[in-house]
């Protein structure tokens, strides 16, 4: 049966992605900020609400890739997924963090 489940986000970069090798595979994992519209202010404008992810692109070499030089901190991005998130909540005093970590099926630049 074929995936109900498509997301696609667009953002920004975080910080620079990193690579880790396993036996026959490597995972390719980078942090990224999606912005979106917040609630309407009485001037018209918009706040502005930012989204952070976590992602994991998994590639079938264990020796790297090309597209691991283009992904550095500030990139554009858009990433394309059939899973739902992973969602990690941490509470820190008065503060709520919730982390979003996607298994990414392909990314554009």
């Amino acid at each position: 049966m074929n995936s109900i489940v498509s997301i696609t986000l667009s953002g920004n970069l975080t910080k620079d992605a990193t690579f880790k090798a396993y036996e026959d595979k490597g995972v390719i994992n980078f942090s990224f900020a999606v912005n979106e519209p917040g609630k309407r202010q009485d001037d018209g404008t918009y706040t502005q609400k930012t989204t952070y992810c976590n992602a994991a692109l998994w590639i079938s070499s264990n020796e790297g890739s090309p597209l691991l030089d283009s992904l550095k901190k500030g990139k554009s991005i858009t990433i394309f997924t059939d899973r739902m998130p992973e969602i990690d909540v941490k509470v820190e005093g008065d503060k709520t963090f919730v982390n979003r970590n996607y298994t990414v099926k392909d990314i554009a630049l």
